[in-house]
C-alpha cells in the first residue's frame, strides 16, 4: 500500500501493517489485511468502521467480503430464503447506522458505472431491510448506490442467462434461431424472457446446459424498487446514471409496474429528452405484447425530440473543444452575438445518439414482423429528417434482424449507408443541421454480412464493403468469415477471389497476432493443397494464392516462434527438394524456382532445429546429383592456394540462381547446427564449404552477417574461411591473419565474461542488486560487439562508445583497454582507406573512442598512456571532449603526478575567442622534452593553471562546449595559483550577465549557464584569493540574475540529471553559494582538549548573515549547509541558540527520512546523525555551563537543558554504534565527544535516572 494511503488508516491499522511487513511479501495488501482480520476479528462497532474504512481506501472486494462473512452470524441450512432477506443473519451487537451505511458505501463502491458486481448483493438487501426494520433513515447518496447495486444484479443476472443459452444453442448450429447471429448488448435489451426459457429448455434437452439459469435474482429488483419509492418522498438529487440502471433492469426483467414507476419519475426529473430510457421502455412493451403503448411513446418522444431539435439545428459545429472555445469568443466579440450556441463534433454526436433509441427500436420490430420497407424509410428518416445518429451497436444489430429475415440487400444497403457523412467534422459556417453523421458496425457485423454476401456469389458487394470503410482494427472478429469466403472462392474456383481473400487474411493477421488462432495447421495446409489442385498457374496480374497462403503461415509461425508447426514447416521442405532433385533441367528448375522462394520465407520465420535439419538432409541429396569437381573444396589452411580464390569457376549449376535467397537459407542451416561432436561438426563445415562455393559459382550474393557466422563455423572446425562480402575463398596469407584475429578475439571475449562474472558483489542488497543490472547490460553490448567482430564489420560509434564507457564506469579494463589499443587502429585504417567515408568521420570515431580513453587512463593515474591518446587526437586533427580535458587536468592537478608537455591543439592565427587573449601550453627548456619540471609547488600549480587555460582556448579553437565539470575544475586551479584575475575572466565568459552582453552567434554554447556549484566555486576562489569585493559582487549576480532562472527550471541540471524528482527536491542545489565559510569544526588536541579560540568570529557573523539571505529567498537547507549551522547555534559561545539548533535537527531528521531528496542533500547514514547529534550534545553542554556560571540561574531552563542534554547524547549513543564507529578512530573526529563531555553527560543521565 502506498503512503499517501496508509496515512488515511488508523493507527491499528498501522501496527497491523507493520506485523504484516514481517511476513510473506510475496502476499498482496488485501490478502495480509484479511488474514490479520480472521486471526483478530472486530469485537465493537468502532472496530468495524475502522476495518471498512480501509477496505474503502484499497477499493477491495475480497477484503468486504471477508468483514461481511465476520460479522455475521453461521448461515442455517434450515432457514428458508425469503425474498426480502437472505439466509445471512448479521450480529445485533456489531449492526448500528454508521456501520449499516459505511458498509453500503464500501460495497456499492466496487462497482464502477455499472459495469462489474464483486460483492453478493444480497448483502446490500439485507443490509437495507435492516435498516429499514430498525427506522434508520439512511443518506439519500448511500441509498441510490444500493439501488442501482441492486438493479444492475438483476440485469446482470438475465444478460448471463442469455449468454450462456446463446453460447449453448451456437454450438448447436441451428440456422433458423435467433441465436443464429452474435449478440451485442444493445440486443440483449431486445431479447423476451419467454424466447430465453424457451431456447433454455431446448438447450437442457440437447444436454448443451445442464439447468435453467436463475434469471429473478431473489427479489433484488423488489428491494430496489422499494428503496426508489422511498426515495420518491424525499429530496434528493438524483446521479446521471440513477434513472437508466432502474429503468433498464426492470425493462429487461419485465417489470411492468416498477417500470412505469419509475418512468414517470424520470421524467417529472425533467429526462425526457432522452431517449435511452423511451428505447427501454419500448422494448419492454414490444416483449409483452403491449405494441399500442410502445408506439405511443414512439410518437411522444419524436414530438419532444422535434422541439429540441428546433432549439439547436441552428447551433454552430466546431472539430473540437478549442475551437468550440474560440468560435464562442469570436461570435461574441466580433459578431456581437448574445450567448451564441457552439457544439464540438463530440457533443453534437452524444446528442444525437441519446436520441437513436426509440427510432433504432421501432424500425427493428417492424424489420421483425416482415415491414422492412418501412422500417428503411424510418432509418432513412432518422438519419436526414430527425437528425439522430445511430450508433455501431444499433445498426449492428438492424443488420442481424436483416439478415435472420433473409433480405441480404436490404442489410448490404442499410451497412453502406449508414456509414455515408456530411461535415461530419465540422468547422467555421458549419450548423447542426448541415452534419450528418455515419458509423462503421462492429467488427462481428462485417463478419456475418460477409459470409451472407459470399454465399450469394456477391463478390462486388464484398469487395465494396472492404474497400469502403471497413475498420480492419475490428478484423479478428470476422476472420472466420474472411475463411468462408476463400473456402466459396476455392469451391467455384474464381482465383483472383480468392487471392484477395488471402490478401485480407494477411492484413488483419498483421493487424491482430490473436488472429491468427482461428488459422490452423490443419485448415491452412489443407486450403494450401486446394489450391495447387485447383490452380495450377497464377491469375494473370495477380499472385499464385499459394504464395499468399504462405505468407498467412509465416506470420503464424513467427507468432509462434515456428515450434508448433514444425511438421508442416518440413512437409513444404521436403516437397520442394524433392521436386527440386527431380527436375535436373534448368529450365524446368527455373519454373519451380518461385515456390521454393514462398517457402524459402516460411523457413526464415521458422529457422529452428528440426526445420534446419529438414533443409540440410534435403540440400546434400540434391549436392549429390552435382559433378564431384564442383563439389571439391579445400579442408585445411595448407591446401588453399597463394592467391586464394575458388577453382572450376567455369561449371554451370543445373539449379543455378543469383538469388539470395535460397543460399541464404541454405548456409544459415548448416550454419545453425550445433552438435559439438567433433567429425559431425567436420562433415557439416565440409557441406557449409560446399555450399558457399556453389553460391559463389552461381554468382549469388549474401549478406555479410551470414557469411561471418558461417566463417565462425569454419573458424572451430579448422576449415578455410571466405570473404564476407564476396564469398570467395580467401588467399592463403589472410586466412592465417584471420585465424589469429579470430584466436585473439576469442580470447578477449572469454577474458571480458570471466571479468564480469568475478565481478565482487556490493555491500548491500541493493548495490549487489545494481551492480547485477549492469553486467548483464555490459554482456549484451558484448555480445553485439562480438558479433560486429566476426562479422569484420566496424561498429557503430554509438555501440562502441556505449561499450567502453560502461566498461570504464564498471572498472573492467581487461575489457576496454584492448579495443582501444589494438582494435581501434584497424577501425580508423578501414575508415580511412574507405572511400565512401568522410575524413571528418574518421576523425569523429577517433576523438570519441580516444576521449574515453584518456577519461579511463587520468582517473587510473596513468598520465602517459593519456597523453598519448591525447597527442594522436591532436594529430588526427580534432581535440579531446570537455569531459577527457577536465579529467586530464584534475589528474594533473595531483602533486605526485609528472607534468607533460601538451601539443597546441589547435591551427591558424590567434586571436581573442569571448575575449580571452590567446593561451598557449608551457613549453620546456630543451625543445625535445617531454617532461616538465616545476620547482617549487608554487611553480607547478601555475603550470597546471596555464595547461587549464590552454585547454579552455583550444576547446573553443575547436568549437567544443566546454562542459560544468570542466570549469569546476579549472576555476579550483586557478583559485590554487592565485590566477585571479584569469579566473575572473574565464567565469565573466560564460556568466549569464557576460552572455547577455555578447552575441548569441558569438558564443561556443550559447544555451550554457554556469550551475550553482560553479557560481559558488567562483565565488569562494574570489574570497579566498583575497577578492572580498568581487566575491560580493558575484554573489549578488547570483541572487538577482541567476537565481531566478535556476529557480525556475528547478536547478540547472534538473532537466537532465533529476527529471524525475519533484521540483522542491531539485532546489537544494540553489543554496549552494550562501554557504561558503569553511567548515567550522572543533578541533580535538592529543589530551581530549580544544585551542582557544578555535573560530574567527567575523567568519560566523558573515555565515550567519548569508544564512539569513537564504531564508529570505525561500531556499530549503541542504545537510551539509544544516550541520554548519547547528555548528554555529551549538558550539560559537556569542550566537548559541538551541532552538534554532533543535528546529535544525528536526530538518535534519526530515532530510534522512525523504529519500526523494537527492543524496548530496541529506544525511548518508548513521555517522552524519552521529555528527549532528553531538553538536547538540556540545551545545547543552555549554549552555548548561553557561547556566552555572551565573549567580541566579532559572531551574525550569536548568531541568529543561538537563533532560534535552539526556535525550541527545542517548541519540548520539545510538547512532555511533548504529555506524560501527569507536572513539579514537582517525577520520571520524567529527561525531566524537571528549572524554570531559562524555563523563559530563553520563553523570547527567545518572542523576536524572
Amino acid at each position: 500500500i502506498d503512503q499517501q494511503t496508509r496515512a488515511t488508516f488508523t493507527t491499528d491499522t498501522h501496527n497491523r501493517l507493520d506485523m504484516a511487513d514481517s511476513g510473506d511479501l510475496e502476499q498482496s495488501a488485501s490478502e495480509v489485511l484479511i488474514v490479520a482480520m480472521i486471526t483478530n476479528p472486530p469485537e465493537t462497532p468502532g472496530q468495524v468502521l475502522d476495518r471498512i474504512a480501509e477496505a474503502h481506501a484499497i477499493n477491495c472486494s475480497q477484503y468486504i467480503s471477508a468483514i461481511i462473512d465476520v460479522i455475521t452470524k453461521p448461515s442455517s441450512p434450515s432457514l428458508p430464503l425469503d425474498q426480502k432477506g437472505s439466509k445471512r443473519i448479521f450480529k445485533p451487537h456489531m449492526m448500528t447506522l454508521d456501520v449499516c451505511e459505511r458498509l453500503l458505501e464500501a460495497i456499492c463502491n466496487t462497482e464502477v458505472n455499472g459495469i462489474a458486481l464483486r460483492v453478493d448483493p444480497h448483502a446490500v438487501q439485507d443490509l437495507y431491510y435492516i435498516s429499514k426494520a430498525r427506522g434508520w433513515e439512511l443518506d439519500p447518496e448511500v441509498l441510490q448506490s444500493a439501488a442501482i447495486y441492486l438493479a444492475n444484479s438483476s440485469f446482470y443476472a438475465v444478460t448471463e442467462a442469455i449468454k450462456h443459452v446463446n453460447s449453448a444453442s451456437r454450438q448447436q448450429s441451428d440456422g433458423d434461431s435467433i441465436w443464429r447471429f452474435h449478440l451485442n448488448s444493445q440486443e440483449i435489451c431486445d431479447i423476451s424472457l419467454d424466447s430465453l426459457i424457451d431456447q433454455a429448455r431446448v438447450a437442457i434437452s440437447s444436454g448443451s446446459i445442464s439447468a435453467l439459469p436463475d434469471i429473478h435474482a431473489s427479489g433484488q429488483l423488489d428491494a430496489a424498487a422499494d428503496i426508489a419509492h422511498a426515495l420518491s418522498s424525499r429530496s434528493f438529487a438524483p446521479k446521471s446514471a440513477y434513472y437508466l440502471f432502474m429503468i433498464r433492469a426492470m425493462c429487461v426483467c419485465e417489470h411492468k409496474e416498477y417500470a412505469e414507476m419509475m418512468f414517470s419519475m424520470a421524467k417529472q426529473a425533467d429526462r425526457r429528452h432522452l431517449g435511452t430510457e423511451y428505447a427501454l421502455m419500448m422494448s419492454m412493451y414490444y416483449r409483452t405484447g403491449d405494441t399500442a403503448a410502445a408506439e405511443a411513446l414512439f410518437n411522444e418522444f419524436v414530438e419532444i425530440w422535434k422541439a429540441h431539435w428546433a432549439q439547436i439545428k441552428d447551433a454552430f459545429v466546431m472539430p473540437d473543444a478549442a475551437s468550440r472555445q474560440a468560435e464562442k469568443w469570436r461570435l461574441v466579440h466580433e459578431e456581437n452575438v448574445d450567448k451564441p450556441l457552439v457544439f464540438d463534433t463530440a457533443e453534437l454526436w452524444r446528442i444525437r445518439s441519446r436520441a437513436s433509441g426509440p427510432f433504432y427500436r421501432y424500425a427493428l420490430e417492424l424489420v421483425r414482423n416482415g415491414r422492412v420497407d418501412q422500417a428503411i424509410k424510418i432509418l432513412s428518416e432518422a438519419k436526414y429528417v430527425y437528425f439522430v445518429s445511430l450508433t455501431s451497436m444499433q445498426i449492428g444489430a438492424i443488420i442481424h434482424a436483416l439478415l435472420a429475415a433473409g433480405r441480404t440487400d436490404e442489410a448490404f444497403d442499410t451497412y453502406m449507408e449508414f456509414q455515408k457523412t456530411t461535415n461530419a467534422s465540422g468547422g467555421p459556417g458549419i450548423r447542426a443541421q448541415d452534419v450528418v453523421f455515419g458509423k462503421i458496425p462492429f467488427g462481428h457485423v462485417t463478419g456475418d454480412i460477409l459470409r451472407e454476401l459470399g454465399a450469394t456469389g456477391s463478390w462486388d458487394r464484398v469487395w465494396s464493403i472492404m474497400g469502403n470503410g471497413a475498420d480492419l482494427s475490428d478484423g479478428v472478429y470476422y476472420m472466420d468469415s474472411v475463411k468462408a469466403l476463400l473456402d466459396r472462392a476455392l469451391d467455384t474456383g474464381n482465383q483472383i477471389h480468392a487471392v484477395r481473400c488471402a490478401e485480407l487474411l494477411n492484413r488483419i493477421a498483421a493487424l491482430h497476432s490473436t488472429a491468427l488462432d482461428s488459422l490452423s495447421n490443419e485448415w491452412l495446409e489443407c486450403t494450401f493443397v486446394r489450391a495447387i489442385e485447383i490452380f495450377p498457374d497464377a491469375a494473370e496480374g495477380y499472385s499464385h494464392l499459394v504464395l499468399k497462403l504462405l505468407d498467412a503461415l509465416v506470420q503464424k509461425n513467427a507468432a509462434s516462434q515456428g515450434y508448433l508447426y514444425l511438421q508442416w514447416n518440413a512437409h513444404v521442405i521436403r516437397s520442394f527438394f524433392s521436386a527440386l532433385r527431380q527436375l535436373p533441367d534448368a529450365a524446368q528448375a527455373q519454373k519451380l524456382r518461385s515456390s521454393f522462394y514462398t517457402a524459402a520465407e516460411l523457413v526464415e520465420a521458422a529457422l529452428v532445429e528440426p526445420a534446419s535439419q529438414v533443409l540440410r538432409d534435403e540440400a546434400k541429396a540434391v549436392f549429390d546429383l552435382l559433378p564431384s569437381s564442383l563439389l571439391a573444396v579445400p579442408n585445411t589452411y595448407n591446401s588453399v592456394s597463394q592467391s586464394g580464390g575458388w577453382e572450376e569457376n567455369n561449371i554451370d549449376v543445373p539449379f543455378a540462381t543469383n538469388d539470395s535467397r535460397f543460399w541464404e537459407y541454405t548456409v544459415r542451416a548448416f550454419s545453425s547446427r550445433r552438435d559439438h561432436r567433433l567429425e559431425s561438426c567436420r562433415d557439416n563445415a565440409h557441406s557449409l564449404l560446399q555450399t558457399i562455393k556453389l553460391m559463389f559459382v552461381s554468382g549469388a550474393r549474401i549478406d555479410q552477417r551470414f557469411l561471418a557466422l558461417a566463417n565462425e563455423v569454419l573458424f572451430n572446425c579448422g576449415y578455410p574461411v571466405v570473404d564476407t562480402e564476396t564469398g570467395d575463398l580467401l588467399p592463403r596469407k589472410r586466412q592465417i591473419e584471420m585465424k589469429g584475429r579470430h584466436t585473439a578475439d576469442q580470447l578477449w571475449i572469454e577474458t571480458a565474461q570471466e571479468t564480469i562474472a568475478a565481478d565482487s558483489p556490493g555491500r548491500s542488497a541493493g548495490d549487489c542488486s545494481r551492480s547485477g543490472e549492469l553486467n548483464v547490460r555490459l554482456q549484451q553490448k558484448i555480445k553485439l560487439y562480438a558479433e560486429c567482430r566476426k562479422a569484420s564489420k566496424i561498429p557503430p560509434l554509438r555501440q562502441l562508445s556505449s561499450l567502453v564507457g560502461d566498461a570504464m564506469r564498471q572498472s573492467k579494463r581487461a575489457v576496454w583497454e584492448p579495443i582501444v589499443r589494438d582494435h581501434m587502429p584497424e577501425y580508423l585504417q578501414r575508415l580511412v582507406s574507405n572511400e565512401n567515408e568522410k575524413p571528418r568521420e574518421s576523425t569523429q570515431y577517433a576523438t570519441t573512442i580516444w576521449s574515453q580513453a584518456i577519461v579511463a587512463y587520468a582517473g587510473l593515474g596513468d598520465i602517459e598512456q593519456a597523453m598519448a591518446y591525447f597527442r594522436c587526437i591532436v594529430d588526427a586533427r580534432g581535440y579531446p571532449i570537455s569531459q577527457a580535458t577536465a579529467m586530464l587536468l584534475l589528474s594533473l592537478s595531483s602533486a605526485n603526478v609528472l607534468v607533460p608537455v601538451l601539443p597546441r591543439g589547435w591551427d591558424g592565427s590567434a586571436q581573442r575567442i569571448f575575449g580571452m587573449e590567446p593561451a598557449y601550453p608551457p613549453q620546456p627548456d630543451s625543445p625535445g622534452d617531454t617532461i616538465l619540471v616545476p620547482k617549487t609547488k608554487k611553480e607547478r600549480r601555475a603550470i597546471v593553471a596555464q595547461i587549464g587555460l590552454a585547454m579552455l582556448y583550444a576547446t573553443f579553437k575547436n568549437k567544443i562546449w566546454p562542459t560544468t565539470h570542466f570549469y569546476n575544475i579549472l576555476l579550483t586551479v586557478l583559485g590554487k595559483a592565485q590566477m585571479i584575475s584569469e579566473l575572473r575572466q574565464v567565469f565573466e565568459v560564460i556568466s549569464p550577465t557576460s552572455a547577455r552582453k555578447m552575441p548569441a552567434r558569438l558564443r561556443v554554447n550559447p544555451a550554457f549557464a554556469p550551475s550553482p556549484i560553479l557560481w559558488a566555486m567562483a565565488i569562494r576562489e574570489a574570497a579566498k584569493g583575497n577578492e572580498p569585493a568581487l566575491s560580493e559582487y558575484w554573489f549578488k549576480e547570483y541572487r538577482m540574475s541567476a537565481m531566478p532562472i535556476f529557480r525556475e527550471e528547478a536547478s540547472a541540471y534538473s532537466r537532465f540529471a533529476y527529471r524525475d524528482q519533484p521540483k522542491y527536491a531539485r532546489l537544494f542545489i540553489l543554496g549552494r553559494p550562501y554557504y561558503l565559510v569553511a567548515q567550522l569544526e572543533r578541533p580535538l588536541l592529543e589530551d581530549g582538549s580544544s585551542p582557544e579560540p578555535w573560530y574567527d568570529l567575523a567568519q560566523v557573523e558573515k555565515q550567519l548573515e548569508m544564512d539569513r539571505l537564504r531564508a529570505l529567498d525561500k531556499l530549503p537547507l541542504s545537510y551539509l549547509d544544516a550541520f554548519k549551522m547547528m555548528t554555529i547555534y551549538t558550539l560559537v559561545d556569542e550566537h548559541r541558540n538551541m532552538d534554532s539548533a533543535e528546529t535544525l535537527a528536526e530538518e535534519v531528521v526530515a532530510l534522512y527520512r525523504d529519500k526523494v531528496v537527492p543524496k548530496y542533500s541529506r544525511p548518508r547514514g548513521a555517522t552524519d546523525l552521529a555528527s549532528c547529534w553531538r553538536m547538540m550534545v556540545s551545545g547543552y553542554i555549554g549552555l548548561l555551563k553557561y547556566y552555572r556560571q551565573q549567580i541566579e540561574s532559572d531551574p525550569g531552563k536548568v531541568n529543561k537543558c538537563k533532560a534535552r542534554l539526556v535525550y541527545w547524547y542517548k541519540q548520539w549513543k545510538r547512532e555511533r554504534q548504529r555506524s560501527g564507529v569507536n572513539t579514537g578512530i582517525p577520520g571520524h573526529s567529527s561525531m566524537l565527544l571528549s572524554d570531559e563531555e562524555v563523563r559530563l553527560a553520563e553523570s547527567i543521565s545518572a542523576s536524572m535516572r
